[in-house]
C-alpha cells in the first residue's frame, strides 16, 4: 500500500468549460454518475486532459450531492458500492455528466472493496468533493429507482424530522383536542399532520388537502329518498316513486354526474304488474306498465357514478 500520498481532486479541461458555459448561459451542469478505479496497479497524478479513469472497475449512478456547511463553494457528491459488488482495490474516482463525459476526476485513498463471495461484504460509501466557483451550475439527475440511502444520509434525515419540534407539538395538541371533543372538532382544520407528514411535498404525490377533505368524499342524506356518496365516486340511492295513471316518476336525490349503472325497484301494493322502465337518465326513471291500469308506487335503489 502506497504512503505519504497527497490524495485530491481536480477538474478536468472539459468539466471547467462546461461549468463556465453553464454560469454563462444560466443553465446548469447535470451530473449523473462517478465511477472507480485501480489505477492500474499503482498511484498516479490525476491531470485535467484526462477524459476517463486509467483503469475502471465500477461504475453507478450518484446518490446524492449538497455542499459544505462550512466551505459554500465545495460540492459534495456521495455514492454508494453495494455489498454484492467487489473483488478490486479503489484507487482514483471520477465524476461524469449525462454526456457520459468526465467532468472531474481524483486519486483514492488505497481501499480493498470486499464481495460476498469471499467471505466478506459492506455497502462502501464513497464521497468526492470539488471545488466550484458556483455551486448552483451543478445539478444532480438521477433515476431514484435506482439510487441507495447512505445510513448517514438517513440519520441525517431522522435528525432533521425530529428536531422539528413545532410541528410534533402541534399534532399532538391536535389529537388531545380530538380525543377531548370528539364531537366538535373538524377535520379540516388538522393542518400540522400534513405538515409533520409532508404530504404536501413536492413530487410526493399526495395532498394534505385531499387528508383533510377525505369527509367531503363521504357525504350523504337520509331519509325515505336519499343517497350515499363513497369516495371511489359511486354514488347509491334510493326513494320512491311518484305515480299518475299508466306511468311512475322518479327523480334521484342527487343527479350522477357521469352514468346509471343500475335500477332495481319493487311494486309497493301488488305483485302481479308487469312493469318496466321506459325512460332512463342520470337525474332519473319512469316506469310504465302492460296492459292499462294505474301504476303502483314502486321503491327503488340507483347506483351510478
Amino acid at each position: 500500500m502506497a504512503t505519504n500520498e497527497n490524495y485530491y481532486t481536480i477538474l478536468t479541461s472539459y468539466g471547467k468549460q462546461a461549468l463556465a458555459n453553464a454560469q454563462a448561459s444560466g443553465t446548469s451542469v447535470n451530473l449523473v454518475e462517478f465511477a472507480v478505479g485501480d489505477g492500474n496497479g499503482s498511484y498516479y497524478a490525476p491531470n485535467e486532459t484526462q477524459t476517463a479513469l486509467k483503469n475502471e472497475v465500477y461504475r453507478a449512478q450518484i446518490n446524492r450531492i449538497t455542499t459544505d456547511s462550512s466551505n459554500p463553494n465545495w460540492v459534495i457528491v456521495e455514492g454508494i458500492i453495494p455489498s454484492d459488488v467487489g473483488g478490486f482495490t479503489i484507487r482514483e474516482i471520477g465524476i461524469f455528466d449525462e454526456q457520459n463525459k468526465l467532468i472531474a476526476i481524483g486519486n483514492y485513498p488505497e481501499t480493498y472493496k470486499p464481495i460476498l463471495s469471499q467471505g466478506a461484504g459492506n455497502d462502501m460509501y464513497i464521497r468526492f468533493i470539488m471545488e466550484v466557483e458556483n455551486v448552483d451550475s451543478v445539478q444532480l439527475k438521477i433515476d431514484p429507482a435506482i439510487v441507495l440511502a447512505s445510513r448517514k444520509y438517513v440519520d441525517d434525515e431522522i435528525t432533521t424530522h425530529n428536531s422539528d419540534t413545532t410541528a410534533h407539538t402541534d399534532i399532538r395538541n391536535e389529537i388531545t383536542n380530538l380525543q377531548n371533543n370528539k364531537a366538535s372538532i373538524d377535520l379540516n382544520n388538522i393542518t400540522s399532520l400534513g405538515k409533520i407528514l409532508d404530504f404536501d411535498g413536492s413530487g410526493s404525490g399526495l395532498d394534505a388537502d385531499f387528508v383533510r377533505g377525505l369527509p367531503a368524499d363521504f357525504q350523504n342524506s337520509f331519509g325515505t329518498a336519499g343517497y350515499q356518496k363513497l369516495p371511489s365516486g359511486l354514488i347509491i340511492q334510493w326513494g320512491v316513486t311518484t305515480s299518475s295513471g299508466t306511468r311512475t316518476y322518479a327523480t334521484f336525490p342527487v343527479t350522477f354526474p357521469n352514468a346509471v349503472l343500475s335500477v332495481t325497484y319493487s311494486e309497493r301494493s301488488r305483485q302481479d304488474w308487469n312493469t318496466y322502465i321506459v325512460n332512463l337518465s342520470n337525474s332519473g326513471f319512469t316506469a310504465g306498465v302492460d296492459g292499462g291500469g294505474n301504476m303502483p308506487t314502486v321503491y327503488y335503489i340507483a347506483i351510478g357514478y
